[in-house]
């Protein structure tokens, strides 16, 4: 394992591929990988001193040819991210078509679902509505790969609420994780 200090905001751990797989980073959604990140951080304080105080961390799984993996954690200072409060704004996304909205689902989930803090999928006049707040605030990945498959309608907490209101609710929490992880299973068969 090598630890780099790439910038005060910006660490990067590279793992070969017998520590990446004693990590069991491969389900980047569960509380264990959170968990099995801890240690690294507070070893990577130790090295480095990194240790964001009073900043978003936004974590980059990267898997390597060779079985290893790049992790890499960057400091968002000025954001502020409570449960069941949030400083960001919501994205509201129109699909013409489940197959563009599936496509997208599956691919938020597989490479960008750490990035997505909140998520809500309705139906309204005749198109998918994906409400995302993401966590891209410097290179805005998610939203550009959805930016493939759909239109943004807004990016507006009034325009949200008012779909979550009077369209028909098909996931009102979760829904990139939950819908992207049923059809990751179905493409794995």
């Amino acid at each position: 394992m090598t630890i780099t200090l790439n910038s005060p905001n910006r660490l990067k751990i590279c793992l070969n591929s017998n520590e990446a797989n004693a990590l069991n980073l491969r389900n980047t959604h569960s509380y264990s990988v959170k968990q099995a990140l801890l240690p690294l951080l507070a070893q990577a304080q130790l090295e480095t001193g990194f240790y964001p105080q009073r900043a978003k961390l936004i974590v980059d799984i990267l898997p390597e040819e060779n079985g290893g993996c790049v992790l890499l954690f960057t400091a968002v200072y000025g954001v502020q991210i409570t449960p069941g409060k949030s400083s960001i704004e919501p994205e509201v996304y129109a699909f013409s078509s489940s197959v563009g909205l599936c496509a997208a689902l599956l691919g938020l989930y597989k490479h960008y679902a750490h990035r997505i803090y909140k998520s809500a999928l309705y139906f309204w006049h005749g198109e998918y509505r994906l409400i995302i707040k993401a966590l891209d605030y410097l290179d805005q990945q998610s939203t550009r790969f959805i930016a493939d498959f759909a239109n943004l309608v807004g990016t507006d907490e009034i325009l949200a609420a008012y779909i979550c209101e009077h369209g028909k609710e098909i996931m009102a929490e979760n829904a990139v994780e939950h819908i992207g992880c049923t059809l990751n299973k179905f493409e794995a068969n």
